[in-house]
């Protein structure tokens, strides 16, 4: 069976990552999703919301050689959650707060085959360079904290304030490809004969 791959995104992060794969896919924006950042435990939040990503598409995309792919990524500091920033203020206080610390990245991630949903949730540990004031107004200034759960791209200008990282590259920017190639692997899609063209 040809598969026909969708990933259900706007994260223009994401779309880079699975370009790596050398796979065809469509990318489609999730209808209006509103993310949620309280409740239970940093990997139930992230795999909820990428099943409603999934979710808010699901009726345009039912045929049985669909597959349908989400991923969702939150930051977790001492207990709390960290989301986008809401304005300039709020980048600066959160790269106030991860100034120096090691932090948690989570990424929930969702595909959705014949019908079933699989998800996994991966953690990768990253610590921060200790920022002056000057160093934050520098990064506040390019945009990039204003885009992205944490305030940072470690993919981008970011990467230069990265002190150290214990775990996959790929969850921090946004797509465990690791834990995709795992999911597919348990719906039975052999990712690596569709990589070869078999």
């Amino acid at each position: 069976m040809k598969y026909k791959f969708i990933l259900v995104t706007t994260s223009p992060r994401r779309i880079e990552l699975l370009r790596k794969l050398n796979i065809k896919f469509d990318v489609i924006s999730p209808k209006v999703v509103k993310e949620k950042y309280k409740g239970n435990s940093p990997c139930d939040i992230v795999i909820c919301n990428a099943i409603n990503k999934i979710n808010s598409v699901n009726e345009e995309y039912k045929d049985k050689d669909t597959i349908l792919i989400a991923a969702d990524t939150l930051i977790e500091l001492n207990g709390k959650i960290i989301g986008k920033p809401q304005n300039k203020e709020d980048a600066i206080r959160i790269l106030k707060t991860l100034s120096g610390k090691w932090h948690n990245v989570y990424t929930g991630i969702a595909i959705k085959v014949d019908e079933k949903i699989y998800t996994d949730c991966r953690v990768t540990k990253v610590k921060l360079k200790e920022l002056s004031m000057e160093e934050i107004g520098f990064y506040i200034k390019t945009g990039e904290p204003l885009e992205v759960a944490g305030a940072y791209r470690i993919q981008g200008i970011g990467t230069i304030f990265i002190e150290e990282i214990h775990g996959s590259y790929d969850n921090v920017v946004g797509l465990p490809l690791s834990r995709l190639y795992v999911l597919l692997k348990k719906a039975g899609i052999d990712l690596i004969k569709i990589i070869s063209g078999q």
